[in-house]
């Protein structure tokens, strides 16, 4: 990875809810896609810039951003990263990929690009 994220517990500070798709059904019996959160970590999660973009656009050249949070079995590159702001309760949705585990299980790293709606 592009920079070596410090990781303490007050430092993450992100509260970041891993969804994954699943099908319901409306009233119709029709299958409806949808999201759902199924565990929510608190975790870093920086914009990229400069020589990290570089570096992680060789790997995905959409990268936007670079993150860590505390190892969960649901990060997986089918799911989705939702970060919803508590200041001004706006969210950012973001697709992680070449998630890494650090450790034994204990932390997990990955980069993402920001889905824009």
């Amino acid at each position: 990875m592009a920079k070596k994220i410090p990781f303490r517990a007050g430092e993450a500070c992100r509260r970041l809810q891993i969804q994954t798709r699943t099908t319901t059904q409306d009233a119709y019996g029709e299958a409806i896609p949808t999201w759902v959160t199924v565990d929510t970590r608190r975790g870093i999660l920086d914009p990229l810039s400069g020589a990290e973009l570089i570096e992680a656009q060789k790997v995905q050249s959409n990268a936007t951003h670079q993150g860590r949070i505390r190892y969960s079995h649901h990060l997986t590159p089918q799911a989705r990263i939702v970060e919803v702001d508590a200041r001004d309760g706006t969210s950012r949705t973001l697709e992680p990929f070449d998630i890494r585990i650090e450790g034994r299980k204990e932390k997990q790293t990955f980069f993402a690009r920001e889905l824009v709606a």
